[in-house]
């Protein structure tokens, strides 16, 4: 939509002991000179476009993945309290749910193909 390339190194954690919805997250935006030094890097890195929406209350972004992960796609939904989130229902066209599953998390994602992604959904293990 906007066809602007947005530029960051960024970290999850887990939020607490055995929190594994719940995350914080840290964004360093990286500016045109600070990204060229990551040009060494090259090749392990996820391209994806980002979509968002807000229905209900609640923010969510879509990810469609580019690249080797083409056929990938993911929804995150934030929510403002803990109990809004205990709540929530997936909306209909969600899959699978992902969230806990280390395998859909960006640093494994990296090195991946969608043929890797079909393996992992159709093996079945639990989040």
């Amino acid at each position: 939509y906007s066809n602007t390339w947005n530029r960051f190194i960024q970290k999850r954690f887990r939020a607490g002991e055995g929190a594994k919805t719940v995350t914080k997250l840290t964004e360093i935006h990286l500016g045109e000179d600070e990204y060229s030094h990551f040009v060494m890097f090259e090749g392990r890195e996820i391209r994806k476009n980002r979509y968002f929406h807000e229905a209900d209350g609640v923010s969510r972004s879509f990810d469609v993945y580019l690249g080797a992960l083409w056929g990938l796609h993911t929804a995150k939904a934030e929510f403002e309290a803990r109990e809004a989130m205990v709540i929530f229902s997936p909306p209909p066209f969600a899959v699978i749910e992902v969230t806990g599953n280390e395998f859909f998390d960006g640093r494994n994602l990296v090195d991946r193909s969608f043929a890797d992604v079909q393996a992992e959904v159709a093996s079945g293990r639990p989040a």
